[in-house]
């Protein structure tokens, strides 16, 4: 793990991969700090980065995506799709109007910085939703979180990562998501309970010590 301000530590690539629940109950995580510690530690270890080649190669974006990329936006649904990489995004015409936004074919890690960056000036968006965008890791939950998404001004209620992304498959997916965007109201679907944050809480707050010990040292 890698130290970080906001919500707690932040998590990169991590090797391994589990099928488990979406949250830990908060009694697995009782006790002593050094068993919750324990905990913890072993949850990441097992925590995935994951690959799919063919389901890689089977949703390649299209050739215009692959060129230079292009935004379309849905008056009904009020919804802005950005397929690929696009420069100025928050100049779209329907920016101004945009509550979701649609993030496709957004591989690179500075492209989808610079898409969240572009996002955050948009007043209305209240959802994000990620497909066909190569998501291996957690580290895209940074940053939303690093983007300003998720705190205390309530904006984020909202996330979606499709299937197609290998990310959505990973046990901390939910429980990281609810614990470094607490505005979140909804992770795929799914309501996020308070039992769910006071899960996740457990889960992250020994790492959040550690790290920020680490960091202050």
């Amino acid at each position: 793990p890698r130290g970080g301000g906001g919500g707690g530590g932040r998590i990169g690539s991590i090797p391994g991969s589990i099928p488990a629940p979406a949250f830990a109950s908060a009694s697995d995580y009782a006790g002593s700090d050094s068993a919750r510690i324990a905990a913890t530690a072993v949850a990441l270890r097992q925590a995935a980065t994951t690959t799919t080649p063919d389901a890689a190669e089977s949703n390649a974006p299209p050739p215009r995506t692959m060129r230079t990329g292009y935004a379309e936006f849905d008056e009904e649904s009020r919804r802005l799709s950005v397929f690929g990489h696009t420069k100025a995004l928050d100049q779209h015409m329907g920016a101004s109007r945009a509550v979701s936004v649609l993030l496709r074919h957004v591989r690179q890690p500075q492209d989808v910085a610079a898409a969240l960056a572009a996002i955050r000036r948009m007043p209305r968006v209240s959802e994000l939703r990620f497909e066909d965008s190569g998501l291996t890791s957690l580290r895209f939950i940074d940053q939303i979180a690093g983007a300003g998404f998720g705190g205390g001004n309530g904006q984020l209620v909202r996330l979606h990562v499709g299937a197609s992304n290998p990310a959505a498959t990973l046990a901390l997916l939910r429980p990281y998501a609810a614990h470094r965007l607490p505005s979140l109201d909804v992770i795929n679907n799914v309501a996020v309970t308070a039992r769910d944050r006071h899960s996740a809480t457990a889960m992250f707050a020994p790492l959040d010590e550690i790290v920020g010990g680490s960091c202050g040292g």
